[in-house]
């Protein structure tokens, strides 16, 4: 909880900052666009981002805990103006997926004592090519209201699976790498609906995690969380 609360808070004051270093222009004579050189409304855009969200079970059959359950990252994007209404780009993204599980009943460590916690860690870098449709025509130099639709291929650096559990000497933490049933390769789509800096986005994974050959109950697919713009 801790840990959720420091990034959260870094996250408000980002969108704070950043939201005071803007210059918003609303309103602008079409004509006299060609003056502005640099800016989120320009034919190619490139900002930085962070998000943080979380991980939405589909059914109480799955084993993780709601709300416990988090993905951070951050990234690069890129963005080419086609139209006042209509772009397109690409990003890359590093991410950070935790799946906290609940408690298997009876399940033991090797002192014979009962696993606390456990949880199932991903991190993965992406690309993803986006849509981008924006709905303030006469914005100005400001990136406006819009709604982004796409899609994002990832490479999975790591998976792991980390137990917590009392030795009688103290809590002890086991980490199991390399292992042999998940797959590396995964494939998203996304869509995000955002105001200037910030905005909500949700992804669904349509890939396993997991090899079929194994029979291991899948992780949920879909996560929801928020995005500062870093620009």
């Amino acid at each position: 909880m801790k840990k959720l609360t420091q990034i959260l808070s870094l996250i408000f004051i980002l969108s704070a900052v950043s939201a005071r270093a803007q210059t918003v222009l609303l309103n602008y004579d079409r004509a006299l666009e060609k003056k502005y050189d640099k800016g989120p409304n320009q034919e190619k855009f490139t900002q930085g981002l962070i998000k943080f969200g979380f991980v939405l079970p589909v059914s109480d059959r799955q084993e993780i805990i709601a709300g416990n359950s988090v993905s951070w990252g951050f990234g690069l994007r890129k963005k080419f103006k086609i139209s006042p209404l209509y772009s397109l780009g690409w990003e890359f993204q590093i991410d950070f997926t935790n799946y906290k599980l609940k408690r298997a009943p009876g399940a033991l460590s090797l002192y014979g004592t009962p696993i606390e916690d456990r949880r199932f860690d991903v991190s993965a870098v992406s690309l993803g090519q986006f849509n981008r449709f924006n709905f303030d025509v006469n914005r100005g130099n400001f990136m406006g209201t819009y709604l982004d639709l796409g899609v994002t291929g990832k490479y999975c650096l790591s998976m792991s699976e980390v137990y917590k559990y009392e030795t009688g000497y103290g809590t002890a933490r086991t980490e199991v790498d390399d292992l042999d049933y998940v797959k590396k390769i995964q494939a998203e789509a996304f869509a995000r609906f955002g105001y200037s800096h910030i905005s909500l986005w949700a992804s669904y994974r349509f890939t396993d995690l997991f090899k079929s050959k194994y029979q291991m109950q899948e992780m949920p697919q879909v996560i929801l969380g928020l995005e500062i713009g870093l620009y």
